[in-house]
């Protein structure tokens, strides 16, 4: 108790009065983030702070709780955050704008939460970063940088990265840092040496180490790991798993995909018959990708999902089995995942196709695009109908160009079938 009283006398501890049980509460600088004890009595180390509105602070890794007193909540609030920020554990800086002095530290597992002059913010998940502001979606706030933004921007991504709401890594190939996090529902977002680029959805796993962007036109490379047994932990179904880590193992690699996942862009599960770990993720457009272990397989475009809980990869010639216990919920997932692979071309031909219907203006002639769809057209717009079934049949040849360059990259050969559907679309 001495010691703790001499490091508030010296500006490194807090104490205050628990409102509840009356119990003199002192926090200090630990070892590993921050501890307290209860009328002299020493509680395990702590790194998590989780304030509520009612002025009660919860310490999720202890299980504990205490309410800080009515008339000091504020300062005592941002006493706390102040010395989580000494022990490596939070981030303050002033916001630019003159509105306060702001306090971010961990809230709990992919949470983060700040403070305006000790007022309490809802805890987040999500921040977009733009210029020299960052935005906080959930919230519908945004922060303005102080004058060095980037040594800002980079303590916020540190604090990300700790509740496992970012990677962070080197570029293989010396282009600079790379720190991905979530920006908001259904976007990811990175930066280069603190240097922000746009949201993206899509990326691929490709050879040589590369991840590509489609969104963005951007691409970086990654690390691979030896072949290994590892332990791995797989965050959306909260299992872990010792397996067999192939040659094409990619550690960064599983962690965006799980970024990917709490952005709502990639569904994951443990293959029931094998015990593998397969994520599947967004690609491109109409494409998806899927991991066993952080082994990455090639991209493909259809998903077939069946009630029983198999799931099939036409294109591959691979099938994998739902767990017996959430084949409900993951159905719905995948299937949500490849609505959102084919928004983007639904989007498109929906804006090519939004001319109004040419039988309201009077007499019609039918033409027949294909086997399936039959198109009502005036005389007149015959050139629009040739245009757009010429539109139709060159998006049709993209993509199967796209799919061809995407399995030579991973070094698959096409099958004779698929050699014929693209000689055809030729």
């Amino acid at each position: 108790m001495e010691l703790q009283e001499l490091a508030c006398f010296a500006g490194i501890a807090v104490k205050f009065q628990e409102v509840r049980s009356g119990a003199e509460i002192r926090v200090s600088i630990a070892a590993e983030g921050l501890q307290y004890t209860c009328n002299g009595k020493w509680r395990p180390q702590f790194k998590h702070l989780d304030f509520h509105a009612d002025d009660v602070v919860v310490f999720p890794e202890i299980h504990h709780s205490a309410k800080l007193p009515e008339t000091s909540a504020g300062d005592v609030r941002a006493t706390l955050q102040a010395l989580a920020a000494i022990a490596g554990y939070g981030a303050d800086f002033p916001e630019a704008r003159g509105k306060g002095c702001l306090r971010m530290t961990l809230a709990g597992l992919q949470r983060l939460q700040y403070t305006v002059d000790g007022q309490v913010r809802p805890p987040f998940s999500n921040m977009y970063f733009q210029e020299d502001f960052v935005h906080f979606p959930e919230l519908g706030t945004t922060a303005k940088l102080p004058q060095k933004a980037f040594c800002a921007r980079l303590a916020i991504q540190k604090l990300a990265c700790m509740a496992s709401l970012g990677l962070h890594f080197e570029e293989a190939r010396g282009h600079g840092h790379i720190c991905v996090t979530c920006a908001d529902d259904r976007l990811l977002q990175y930066t280069v040496d603190g240097i922000p680029r746009p949201t993206f959805q899509r990326m691929v796993f490709l050879q040589d180490d590369m991840v590509d962007f489609p969104d963005i036109g951007r691409s970086f490379k990654i690390w691979l790991a030896e072949s290994t047994w590892e332990c791995l932990y797989c965050g959306d179904v909260g299992t872990q798993l010792t397996v067999w880590l192939g040659p094409f193992f990619d550690a960064d690699g599983i962690l965006l995909q799980e970024l990917a996942a709490l952005a709502g862009l990639c569904v994951c599960f443990v293959e029931a018959r094998c015990k593998d770990c397969i994520r599947i993720s967004i690609a491109g457009d109409n494409l998806l990708q899927y991991t066993v272990n952080g082994s990455w397989r090639p991209c493909f475009t259809d998903l077939d999902i069946h009630e029983d809980g198999w799931v099939d990869f036409p294109d591959l010639g691979r099938k994998a089995q739902l767990p017996f216990d959430q084949v409900y919920t993951l159905r719905s997932q995948l299937r949500e995942l490849q609505r959102r692979s084919r928004e983007r071309e639904e989007d498109t031909e929906a804006s090519e196709t939004s001319r109004p219907h040419p039988e309201a203006n009077g007499g019609a002639r039918w033409l027949v695009v294909d086997a399936d769809s039959v198109t009502c057209l005036k005389t007149m717009d015959l050139v629009f109908a040739f245009s757009f079934l010429l539109k139709k049949w060159l998006r049709h040849i993209d993509r199967r160009i796209r799919c061809f360059k995407l399995h030579q990259a991973s070094e698959v050969q096409l099958t004779a079938e698929e050699s014929d559907q693209f000689a055809s679309a030729l």
